[in-house]
């Protein structure tokens, strides 16, 4: 299998080795669970048919969120700035805390594959993109290429073995994730010692995004399908729950609490920069964006 894929994968029933059991399906070797292959891709879940049924459940609720091409309204959507800047600033982490050589990477939610773009450039790496959207998945396939492993897994799951990665990045999946703590504990099991989470999250338990999504406009939650509301100090306690050691942590952004006043003024980068200082200088506890750099002991 390309890079060694079997190697880190796990049945996430009983823990145990999988193999090759024919051309389109991995069998367990010890509970002789078989697992799929749709397009190229492992499907690794404890209850596949459950989370078929799950994500069909959910494109009907919200088929938009659930189905639309996150890479083009990444690229060119009124946000494009904003995250941009992302990029800028994890392009510095990964030079100062030196992770630019060969490692074992696991995106965390890959979604359609808008980070894996640039985790690619990290030179000899072997990287594995997981989400439990399968639609997304394929997709992020045709987005990238034969650049990387794909695998459809929960992150609430024991689809990789102990200790298979250098370093996990999540950037904007936790808030969706009920037991999010279940999910930071499995992201320590999974890192190497010394391995590095990269987190990402909104800072939607600020203030101004409280008023945002209970006064202004309380709809938007059914769109965004967010169930966690983080600030840095909530963070904070989870991820030391989870045993993280924490460097650094890194405001990004500010916004307007209205969804549609913040996309027609923030497509301009000039207004961007302005909220970015402001988000970064002098109202840090309501940016927009979160980062936490943390390291496994």
């Amino acid at each position: 299998m390309k890079n060694n894929k079997l190697s880190i994968l796990q049945c996430p029933i009983c823990e145990n080795e999988l193999n090759t059991h024919n051309k389109s399906s991995f069998k367990c070797a010890r509970c002789n669970k078989i697992y799929p292959k749709k397009s190229g891709i492992p499907i690794i879940l404890k209850n596949s048919k459950k989370s078929i049924s799950f994500i069909k459940d959910k494109i009907n609720e919200n088929p938009t969120w659930y189905t639309d091409d996150q890479m083009t309204y990444n690229d060119s959507g009124p946000y494009k700035h904003h995250t941009k800047k992302r990029v800028d600033y994890l392009d510095s982490v990964f030079k100062k805390y030196n992770l630019l050589k060969k490692m074992q990477i696991l995106d965390a939610g890959c979604g359609d594959g808008i980070n894996l773009r640039f985790l690619t450039k990290i030179p000899d790496s072997i990287i594995t993109g997981v989400d439990y959207n399968f639609i997304r998945m394929k997709r992020a396939q045709k987005n990238i290429g034969n650049k990387m492993n794909f695998v459809v897994g929960d992150l609430l799951e024991h689809v990789f073995k102990n200790s298979s990665f250098d370093m996990i990045f999540c950037s904007h999946v936790l808030e969706h994730i009920t037991k999010d703590l279940e999910a930071l504990k499995n992201f320590y099991r999974m890192l190497k010692p010394k391995g590095f989470l990269i987190l990402g999250v909104p800072n939607e338990g600020a203030i101004l995004w409280k008023l945002h999504y209970k006064y202004i406009q309380p709809k938007i939650l059914k769109r965004i399908d967010h169930v966690n509301f983080y600030t840095d100090k909530s963070m904070i306690k989870k991820l030391q729950k989870a045993k993280f050691n924490i460097l650094e942590i890194k405001h990004i952004g500010w916004g307007v609490p209205h969804t549609g006043i913040d996309e027609a003024l923030r497509q301009y980068k000039f207004i961007d920069d302005l909220f970015a200082f402001m988000g970064n200088k002098l109202l840090k506890n309501q940016s927009t964006s979160l980062y936490f750099i943390c390291q496994k002991a």
